[in-house]
């Protein structure tokens, strides 16, 4: 059972704001998880 206390609520808001509501961000420029095709 989880009784929701924390010392901070208005960061603990931010966190979970951030974790589910806020689009992800963007793809690093340059990043992929695909390796790059052999030729």
């Amino acid at each position: 059972m989880h009784t929701g206390l924390t010392c901070d609520a208005a960061a603990e808001l931010e966190r979970l704001a951030a974790l589910l509501v806020d689009p992800p961000a963007p793809p690093a420029a340059g990043g992929g998880t695909r390796p790059a095709p052999v030729a």
